[in-house]
């Protein structure tokens, strides 16, 4: 099993224990090369102004977004014309995401949802992390964001983590067509999909983000990132 280590020797710990404690491996584990884990692993720095505006796309305010929108202006593609293997470089959810991944059939997401865990979830999908830290490995996926423990996710597993009293979030990880995808699920049905697609140099990641409240249909919108300067 090959791993690209971030924040050193604790982390890599961690990730070890969590391969060794289940959470089976993907489907088609030969699909992760050493390539794309070379590509997508290590550190990146966020490129604001090829970045959507989250508050913007939400609608401002604290308020429910509408259905599908996205802002003005954003969203520009990859420079140079080449976009992150397996598909485009633009925003939006590719090849249909992973919206809802894990709900029951019927489960109506977002109409439980207490006001903690709304905030929650919209802090999920608008606190645009300026930094990311990703390890690859053949069974699990290590996502570390700024100011939060790392997410250690098994592929074909999940983690559930409290963010504070009567709000859970549970965490998954997918591979699905060369790229990475991240789906949290607060308590009460909201989800915030994150599809994470390097480019063929492994220099820029478009991250897709998906905010689906529930019942209200969802919004798109993306964060662009580069390698950081040395």
């Amino acid at each position: 099993m090959r791993i690209h280590f971030v924040r050193g020797a604790a982390l890599a710990a961690a990730a070890l224990l969590a391969t060794a404690c289940g959470g089976g491996g993907p489907r088609h584990v030969s699909e992760i090369t050493p390539a794309m884990t070379e590509r997508l692993s290590g550190a990146w720095a966020l490129n604001e102004a090829e970045s959507d505006d989250p508050e913007q796309a939400l609608g401002g305010g604290g308020g429910m977004p509408a259905a599908g929108r996205r802002p003005a202006g954003g969203g520009r593609p990859a420079s140079g014309g080449r976009p992150p293997e397996g598909g485009r470089g633009g925003g939006g959810m590719p090849g249909g995401g992973v919206q809802g991944a894990g709900r029951a059939p019927g489960d109506a997401p977002g109409r439980n949802m207490k006001p903690a865990a709304m905030q929650a979830l919209r802090r999920m999908a608008t606190g645009t992390p300026r930094t990311l830290q990703i390890s690859l490995a053949d069974s699990l996926a290590v996502v570390a964001f700024p100011r939060e423990e790392p997410w250690i996710l098994p592929f074909g597993g999940k983690v559930t983590r409290e963010l504070g009293e009567d709000v859970e979030v549970e965490a998954r990880a997918q591979w699905e067509n060369n790229r990475l995808i991240l789906t949290r699920q607060v308590s009460g049905g909201g989800v915030v999909t994150e599809t994470f697609m390097p480019s063929v140099d492994g220099k820029r990641l478009t991250v897709a983000v998906e905010f689906s409240p529930g019942g209200r249909g969802g919004v798109e919108f993306q964060r662009v990132y580069g390698r950081p300067r040395a």
